[in-house]
């Protein structure tokens, strides 16, 4: 123990033989141990950083087999830009751990990649519960969404209050309808609406 306060060497909290720069560690009501690591990882350059490993003695207890880890790195050696990446471990499939979430310094976010372009990129599929939407919103909290009608089944996408186009479960298409009895069933309050079909300078053909 030296002056203000600094520890020379790893501390352990609950162990005797701390494996990472800060060791927690503690016996559950039942078998297995479980510890968290606070620890440093690579040098000043692109990669290095540090990381909060979960861990039990279930998962390998040690720095490489693990439960799961959180590890903020640099991400450029010019400057202090830097990502953050969340690791699990998912046994039944492989007994290594792999990224699984990454928030890259220019604030995307990947969810099964590790280098999104976009604000959100997912790879892989993504479920929605039903009655959940997939909402847009500008700047002035106008929305447009699309989600599963509850209803009558199927897919609505609704802009501003109303329901726009329903496509339901048997493959029909209702327009200004929430339930068409046809494949495109259209409804307009405005007389002589409906479809309007051009082509070139031709005058348009309204149904």
């Amino acid at each position: 123990f030296l002056n203000n306060g600094y520890f020379a060497g790893k501390v352990g909290i609950g162990t005797e033989s701390p494996q990472a720069q800060l060791t927690l560690s503690t016996t559950m009501s039942t078998s297995p141990t479980t510890q968290i690591y606070l620890d440093v990882d690579g040098t000043n350059g692109v990669g290095g950083g540090s990381e909060i490993i979960f861990n039990s003695s279930a998962s390998g207890g040690s720095l490489v087999n693990y439960n799961a880890k959180i590890t903020g790195t640099r991400s450029s050696a010019n400057d202090g830009s830097s990502d953050l990446s969340f690791f699990t471990t998912l046994v039944t499939s492989a007994t290594a751990p792999a990224v699984r979430m990454t928030i890259k310094d220019n604030g995307n976010v990947g969810i099964g990649t590790t280098s999104p372009t976009t604000k959100l990129n997912v790879s892989g599929n993504i479920a929605v519960s039903s009655g959940s939407y997939l909402s847009f919103i500008d700047s002035n909290l106008n929305y447009n969404k699309i989600g599963r009608n509850t209803s009558v089944g199927g897919i609505q996408i609704t802009t501003g209050a109303s329901a726009t186009m329903n496509l339901l479960d048997n493959g029909n298409v209702g327009v200004g309808t929430t339930s068409p009895s046809s494949k495109l069933e259209v409804v307009d309050q405005i007389p002589y609406g409906g479809i309007l079909i051009t082509g070139g300078n031709a005058p348009g053909l309204t149904i």
